[in-house]
This record gives structure tokens, sequence and C-alpha cells, in this order.
């Protein structure tokens, strides 16, 4: 298992994960949903991980929380039982509560980009996207969607900056460097980025790669 991913979290009896070769968890991450991972995406301790999909090269700091289920304020009460949940209590009366609308978009699945940084102690809300190479800062709570290549933070998380300038910012897009092979990356600068986007951008196709994807469930590993 260590040679395709680096630790195994600890994983609810609902839960599964799909991923690309490899990606690293902590021992004390927890997954709790169904959740699609990148190549070379780390969690640190302690994270909490719902229902999310999380691309290439993301760095996911200590005691994250992502994509956990969103409880509906706008019934009588927050409570599980009133919307037709049993949660963890046993015994409980049949035809209590109204089933929620799974389909509205504060339901949803999180979608994390490429390239995303994700500070520690940060939560991440059901229903929002990611753009490729944004950076969240430390504690922030991220309730709407945030913009490729920039810089959020705060509660709720607002912007600060770009990471770039918009002229760089449009070649990386175009890029989309995390779709080569680690080879592709030798000798580079990554602190010049244009160096870097010109190089890149002389690849060919054969640079290109499509790492092994796995499918965990119920223990069992299978090789998409």
């Amino acid at each position: 298992m260590n040679a395709i991913m680096n630790n195994m979290p600890v994983m609810v009896k609902t839960a599964s994960i799909r991923f690309e070769e490899q990606c690293h968890f902590s021992r004390s991450a927890k997954v709790m949903g169904h959740i699609q991972v990148g190549a070379f995406t780390y969690f640190g301790d302690n994270c909490i991980i719902g229902d999310m999909e999380i691309g290439r090269f993301c760095s996911v700091a200590p005691n994250v929380i992502i994509g956990l289920g969103e409880h509906e304020y706008e019934y009588v009460s927050t409570h599980p039982f009133f919307y037709a949940s049993n949660h963890v209590f046993k015994n409980i009366p049949a035809g209590i509560g109204k089933p929620r609308d799974l389909s509205l978009s504060k339901h949803q699945r999180p979608i994390i980009g490429n390239d995303v940084w994700i500070g520690a102690n940060v939560v991440i809300c059901r229903g929002v996207h990611i753009g490729d190479g944004a950076v969240i800062a430390a504690g922030a709570v991220v309730t709407k969607d945030i913009e490729p290549y920039t810089i959020y933070g705060g509660v709720p998380a607002k912007k600060i900056r770009m990471r770039f300038e918009p002229h760089l910012v449009s070649e990386l897009k175009h890029i989309k460097w995390w779709n080569y092979a680690l080879d592709s990356f030798v000798g580079l600068d990554p602190s010049d980025l244009t160096d870097f986007i010109t190089n890149i951008k002389k690849l060919g196709p054969d640079h290109l790669i499509a790492y092994p994807r796995y499918f965990i469930k119920d223990n069992l590993l299978t090789m998409l």
C-alpha cells in the first residue's frame, strides 16, 4: 500500500477514496465521505474529510475540515432528527422529519483544484469551488467560491490579493503544469515563473502523464 498511498487514514464504514498514485494522509486524518484525490496531494494531522474532490499537488495542513454535512437552519430544529436521520441514535420512532433536498448547492461536495495550499484549521463548506493555485490562510472559513491563483483569509474567507500578475496567471492556467511528469521539472527554477512557463510550453504531449488510479472501500483496494 505504501508504494501507492503513503499511510491510510481512518475511514468510517460508509467512506470511500478514489485516488491517483501517489498521495499522502496522516494516520490521524479521518475520511467520513466519498472523496477523490489527485497525485501528490497530502493531508496533515487530524484533518476531517467529508465528501469532496481535490486535484494534484495540493497541500492540506493539520486540523482542516472539508465538506462535512450542512444542517437545516430553516427547519424548526437543526437536529438531524428533523431531516429524517437517526444519526448516531437508536430506537427512534419512524416518521419523524422531512428528508433534505440534497440537490441544492449547499449540499454538494466541494471541488478543490490543483496546486491549492490550505492552511491549518481551515473549514471548507459544502458547495464551494476552489480554483487552481489558490491559497487559503490559516483559520479561514470558506463559504463561497475562490478564484484561481488568489489568496483568501478570514471568517468568512475574503479575497486578500492575487498571487501573481494577471498575465502570469493566464499563462499558468493555460499550461496546467500538474499534468506533466515529474522529470519535466528537473533543472527548472520555480521562482522564475517566466522561465518555468516558457520551458513547460516547449514540452510535447509525450511529457503528459496519467497516474494509476485506485479505489478503496471496506479496506479493499481496487485498481481502476
